[in-house]
């Protein structure tokens, strides 16, 4: 399959047209994929039945991690990529995960966080908040050859986890990240959040780089409350 991405970034007033009209702004090709059409034919027919859930999503990443892998970390952070997936091969299931009312209610795309499902940001909350960009990149932070998918599975399956662990600046290294996520994956949600806040504070002097894995789970542990 042809993975693309618009020419220019999509705006909030062009994002109705296109998802609700298919009038498509200019495009250009990225790179070819394998994997990914059966993703798309596969979320088509679950849309087709109504609302997507949201203990879908880590099958969903997995599979689309799977996919995408092989695509450049140029390409992977091009926030254009992303909106050409959730408003084009993928703007059915969008639609069905987030905006289930959208065929009888189209002025939901008005509404920012609407919005930020199909175009996602430039920040971390806006990554995080695109509905394919906080899939792919959860699991690719997570995954591992030992445990594959396991943490992504945990953290996907708890909204409160996964953007506690990804709307802080901790979410851009991704080995702290899987610390964080395993040493808190039995935690209650009081105790991950206040770790995270601690951990988060914390980076503001510690230069993670150059820490290596025991020393990234001694310091998700001196953070807890």
């Amino acid at each position: 399959m042809e993975i693309r991405r618009y020419v220019q970034r999509l705006s909030p007033h062009a994002l109705p047209g296109v998802v609700l009209n298919s009038r498509l702004p200019l495009t250009e090709p990225v790179a070819f994929v394998d994997g990914l059409e059966g993703l798309v034919a596969d979320l088509d027919q679950q849309s087709a039945a109504g609302r997507i859930a949201s203990d879908t999503d880590a099958a969903v990443a997995q599979r689309l991690h799977g996919a995408l892998l092989a695509l450049e970390d140029r390409a992977l952070t091009d926030q254009r990529l992303w909106q050409w997936l959730t408003t084009v091969p993928f703007r059915r299931y969008t639609g069905a995960r987030w905006v289930p009312d959208l065929a009888t209610n189209p002025e939901l795309l008005q509404q920012p966080a609407v919005q930020k499902r199909y175009l996602g940001g430039s920040s971390l909350n806006g990554t995080s908040r695109n509905a394919l960009a906080r899939l792919f990149w959860c699991a690719r932070s997570l995954w591992s050859p030992a445990e594959g998918y396991r943490l992504s599975d945990i953290v996907l399956g708890n909204q409160d986890f996964y953007q506690a662990l990804f709307e802080r600046k901790l979410g851009l290294h991704a080995p702290l990240v899987a610390a964080a996520a395993d040493r808190l994956r039995d935690s209650g949600e009081k105790e991950r959040r206040d770790t995270l806040k601690n951990l988060n504070h914390v980076l503001t002097t510690v230069a993670v780089e150059y820490l290596d894995g025991d020393e990234l789970v001694h310091l998700v542990e001196s953070c807890r409350p």
